[in-house]
């Protein structure tokens, strides 16, 4: 509908008073305050002192790690679009709940630390554990090596190496041998042997395989070893649970680390803004913009502060940011735009309008009356019942308005889950050839018919955007320039099109088109030839605009897609329905396969139509280059604001 207006806010205040007014301006929620650079000159310098930063953030950490934990014990998991508790951050941020509710959260991560302690001990003792377990057989201590003439060891064989051909190399070498165990990796033993038959020992245990097992630091036999690391498992399983216990005692608590997240989070918005000024020696400077509505408001507050500052137009050269002003209906598009680009300040905002062909087109790709009826009880009962955030509000809204364009066009095109109607009057009631529902076109049937329908709306749509760029020429004070660059192109059009239905009629249009475009398309050239010439080479837009329009195959390529996905299931589900089994797999069929079908084409549908919009319909006037309008906000992930 329209681009706000801004005015562009200049402040000068005390150093002292800076933290007062960025959160007065924060809770204004009207101002876009913008980084000011170093002025040399004007003596300007900015802030660069992050300390304030880095703890905010450290400490908003802190307290998102004890939310994280004390969510696991909650005893009533929250709804997901339950009303947020109402809070008045600025007196909580300096009442004794803050300072309480920091406490808490210091608690909650020492607790946290302890539990992953313990369950690191836990993980350590099972780890040893498993270890120990193929040597419990062996009864001397782990740690003993031989004595003065003797050597003693632990290890193991692959498991493809036999116990007899182990058993005879290590008595060849002069040693000793016991099968302590085997699983299926290994064979696992104790030897024994003379200190000087060591090297001769080794040899033919590494022809074997063997791998020595060390167990330094364990004095004790396998079976004590074994019996201490289960005690100490089970100590520190047991510390493990008692210290969930006492997060468990803290999550009824878990409200007051939620309003100090959003509390510490504000803190921290405004001193990241604070790092957007500049200052003097004595001075703060702010620079920023507000929406002209938002004026009176913003000066009812700065007259109270001890500051000077003006509000002014903006100047050239300057950048205001975009803010969207439209109704109910195409605010709900507004997000598609910002996917794109925001629109230049001061040209044209094609929510309004674009809305409407978004709608038209998704609709056409994807028209089926029970696909759009779904998406319509979906999407409005989300927010009838969920009450998102206002991101998500308008999220759903846009596909609710594009369910009701689907189930209009499902009426045009005789889309009931496809063919579903068709096929149950065939299969079920012994209907031979049933009647098409479509009133307009049946995709199935007559495709050619939908790609004429398809391509009429690109036709439309492409003029649309034609005549919104006239309007802002027009609007810019060059109508003869909007009416010059456009209207010989609609007469052409007018011509092309009355070829078909009344030749004789169209012949002398479209020359008519024709002869205005070469005599006015290169009227800005310099002399008579270039202007002739220019207005020749214009007719070669005539290419790219069957280009663009040849684009608008695609709403029949999506259209027929959904329209045969949706056959295809239908008679998988009835090949299957035969019986009372065969009735369960056909709901079950239809479920899992018509589910897909609505998945696969919404998303095609949202990127297909949404790329027409971008490519063709904004390629013809859009002016990018806007940055979206963020003011300074106070945080409201878990509360409401109750700032009086």
């Amino acid at each position: 509908m329209s681009i706000a207006r801004m005015k562009k806010l200049s402040l000068l205040l005390p150093q002292g008073d800076v933290d007062r007014m960025i959160t007065k301006l924060m809770y204004l929620r009207c101002v876009d305050v913008e980084q000011v650079r170093d002025d040399e000159e004007a003596g300007l310098k900015t802030f660069r002192d992050e300390a304030e930063v880095a703890g905010l953030r450290r400490r908003l950490l802190e307290v998102e790690s004890a939310i994280k934990a004390l969510t696991r014990f909650e005893a009533q998991k929250k709804v997901f679009g339950a009303k947020r508790t109402a809070v008045d951050l600025r007196k909580f941020s300096s009442s004794p709940g803050y300072r309480a509710a920091l406490e808490l959260a210091g608690e909650v991560n020492g607790i946290v630390e302890k539990i992953e302690t313990a369950r690191a001990e836990e993980a350590r003792c099972r780890e040893k554990i498993k270890e120990l377990e193929p040597w419990i057989s062996y009864d001397l201590p782990l740690g003993f090596t031989g004595t003065e003439y003797t050597l003693a060891m632990l290890g193991s064989f692959p498991a493809n190496i036999s116990e007899e051909r182990v058993v005879a190399g290590i008595l060849e070498a002069g040693g000793a041998v016991e099968l302590l165990g085997r699983d299926g990796s290994a064979s696992y033993v104790s030897i024994i042997c003379h200190r000087s038959d060591e090297d001769k020992l080794a040899r033919v245990m590494a022809r074997l395989g063997f791998v020595k097992a060390a167990f330094r630091d364990i004095d004790k036999t396998p079976a004590a070893a074994l019996e201490e690391y289960k005690r100490a498992a089970g100590n520190a399983l047991k510390a493990c649970n008692e210290y969930e216990a006492e997060l468990r005692e803290r999550a009824a608590r878990l409200g007051e680390l939620e309003i100090l997240y959003d509390a510490v989070s504000t803190e921290l918005r405004a001193a990241e803004t604070k790092l957007r000024l500049a200052s003097t020696e004595n001075c703060a400077y702010l620079s920023g913009w507000v929406p002209e509505k938002n004026e009176a408001r913003v000066v009812s507050v700065l007259d109270k502060c001890d500051c000077a500052y003006e509000l002014t137009e903006p100047a050239e050269g300057d950048e205001p940011p975009i803010l969207l002003v439209n109704n109910s209906f195409a605010k709900n598009f507004e997000w598609v735009i910002g996917m794109y680009s925001y629109p230049k300040y001061g040209s044209y905002d094609p929510s309004f309008i674009m809305g409407i062909f978004y709608c038209l087109i998704f609709g056409l790709m994807f028209a089926d009356v029970i696909y759009g009826l779904i998406m319509v009880a979906v999407c409005f009962g989300g927010v009838k019942l969920l009450r998102p955030r206002e991101g998500t509000r308008r999220f759903l809204l846009m596909f609710g308005y594009c369910g009701i364009a689907c189930t209009v066009m499902g009426v045009l095109f005789g889309g009931y889950m496809s063919d579903l109607v068709q096929q149950i009057m065939t299969n079920f009631m012994g209907i031979e050839n049933p009647p098409s529902l479509a009133l307009l076109v049946d995709p199935l049937q007559n495709p050619v018919g939908l790609l004429v329908v398809a391509l009429i709306v690109g036709g439309v749509h492409l003029i649309a955007g034609m005549a919104v760029k006239m309007y802002i020429t027009w609007r810019d004070g060059h109508p003869l320039d909007a009416i010059l660059d456009t209207l010989p192109w609609w007469v052409l059009f007018a011509g092309l099109i009355l070829l078909y239905f009344m030749p004789d009629i169209g012949r002398w249009v479209a020359l008519a088109g024709v002869a205005s475009l070469v005599l006015t398309q290169g009227r800005k050239n310099k002399n008579i030839v270039t202007k002739f010439l220019g207005g020749v080479f214009s007719l070669y837009n005539l290419i790219n605009f069957a280009s663009d329009l040849v684009s608008y195959s695609r709403i029949m390529a999506l259209g027929l897609a959904s329209a045969v996905l949706g056959q295809v299931m239908n008679i998988l589900g009835i090949m299957l329905g035969k019986g009372p089994i065969g009735f369960i797999f056909m709901i079950l069929v239809f479920v899992a396969g018509h589910g897909l079908n609505m998945a696969l084409n919404i998303l095609g549908s949202f990127v297909h139509t949404s790329r027409l919009q971008y490519i063709e319909f904004f390629g013809k006037f859009f002016e990018d280059g806007g940055r979206a309008f963020t003011p300074v906000l106070p945080a409201d992930k878990y509360t409401a604001d109750s700032t009086e």
